[in-house]
C-alpha cells in the first residue's frame, strides 16, 4: 500500500512539472514573435481618419523589431476601410508597411501589425505612422494613448503634424534569432519576476509547500 502511495505522489508531480514547466516551454517554443516591451496603461484616445493621421516616435533596443501592437476602437464594428502602418527610420525613409482591414479591427481590443523583421533595428530610433485614407469622419477609429512617462517611446503628432501631449499605448514584438533565444529570455523574464513579483513568488511557493503537504499525507 505504502509503495502505491509513493507512486500516486510521483505521478502527481510528474502531472504538476509537466502543466507548470514543460508545457508552457513546449508553447514558447513554438513562438515565431516575442513581446520585448509590454503596452502601457492608457486613458485617452485620439481619433484617426482621412484628416487625421499619426505618429508615434518609438526606440528599439533589440533586432529583428518585426511588429506592435496597439489598443484600437472600432465603434460598433462600423468601419471597414483599410487601416496602414507605415514605419520609417531616423533618416525619414520608409522601411516596413503593413495593413490590416476594418473588418478585422474589433471595438477596442489590442490590434497587432506584424512585418518582415529589421535587421539593424537594435538601438534606433523609428517612426510609426497610422493612416487610413477611405475613413470619414463619422466612422472614425480610436487610438488609445497613455499619458505615462514611458522611456522607449518618443513623441506623438496627430493631423497635420501636430504635437500632442502623450504617446500611443504601443506593444513592441521583435523575432528571435532561433528557438533557443525565445526559451533564454521567457527564463529570464521569470527570474526577473521572482526577484520583483511577489504573488508570482508566492504563487511558486504554494505550489511547492502543496506537494510537500501532499506528500506528507500519503506517507
Amino acid at each position: 500500500m505504502k509503495d502505491l502511495k509513493n507512486i500516486s505522489f510521483v505521478l502527481t508531480l510528474v502531472v504538476v512539472v509537466i502543466i507548470i514547466v514543460i508545457f508552457p516551454l513546449g508553447l514558447i517554443y513554438s513562438l515565431e514573435t516575442i513581446s520585448f516591451a509590454d503596452q502601457p496603461g492608457f486613458s485617452n484616445k485620439v481619433a484617426l481618419n482621412k484628416d487625421s493621421h499619426i505618429k508615434q516616435e518609438v526606440f528599439i533596443d533589440r533586432g529583428n523589431f518585426s511588429g506592435v501592437g496597439m489598443s484600437i476602437k472600432n465603434p460598433n464594428l462600423k468601419n471597414k476601410k483599410e487601416v496602414i502602418l507605415n514605419v520609417y527610420d531616423d533618416k525619414g525613409q520608409l522601411v516596413r508597411t503593413s495593413l490590416l482591414s476594418g473588418y478585422n479591427i474589433p471595438d477596442g481590443s489590442l490590434v497587432n501589425y506584424y512585418f518582415t523583421p529589421i535587421a539593424e533595428s537594435q538601438n534606433n530610433w523609428y517612426t510609426i505612422e497610422i493612416s487610413s485614407p477611405d475613413t470619414e469622419q463619422y466612422v472614425s477609429l480610436d487610438i488609445f494613448i497613455t499619458k505615462k512617462n514611458v522611456s522607449w517611446l518618443g513623441k506623438l503628432y496627430v493631423a497635420n503634424d501636430e504635437y500632442k501631449e502623450g504617446k500611443i499605448a504601443l506593444k513592441t514584438y521583435f523575432k528571435p534569432s532561433n528557438k533557443l533565444e525565445i526559451v533564454n529570455i521567457v527564463i529570464s523574464d521569470i527570474y526577473s519576476r521572482i526577484t520583483r513579483d511577489k504573488f508570482f513568488v508566492l504563487s511558486y511557493l504554494f505550489t511547492i509547500l502543496l506537494l510537500v503537504y501532499l506528500y506528507k499525507k500519503e506517507k
